[in-house]
């Protein structure tokens, strides 16, 4: 299982993103190991914070976590009905976790935020 993510910084609407870890790979999907990735910005004043995945082959991405906030996160349909899979941390404006549990095969995919 190989889960890549980009930590190079990178500009959206004038605010510095930085994700990390860069790549998480040599996981074994047994199902039993987690994983969080990381995302923060240089903005205080952006409030809101969106988490997408795409999984090999597809050709968009699937919005996986939407936040207005600080500690306003609300996993989306059909992430949300797998409650233990996925949970959201925003406890700082700047700053939001994503971690997924329970790893398995099909959770290989790009994880941005």
């Amino acid at each position: 299982l190989g889960i890549r993510n980009d930590s190079d910084p990178h500009l959206c609407d004038g605010v510095l993103i930085t994700q990390w870890p860069k790549y998480i790979s040599k996981i074994f999907a047994n199902g039993s190991s987690n994983v969080t990735l990381t995302c923060q910005h240089d903005n205080s004043n952006h409030n809101r914070l969106f988490w997408y995945k795409q999984t090999k082959g597809s050709e968009g991405l699937s919005l996986l976590v939407f936040s207005i906030g600080q500690n306003q996160i609300e996993i989306e349909a059909p992430f949300k009905t797998q409650k233990s899979k996925y949970a959201a941390t925003r406890l700082e404006i700047k700053m939001s976790t994503l971690q997924i549990n329970k790893l398995e095969t099909e959770d290989s995919a790009l994880y941005y935020c």
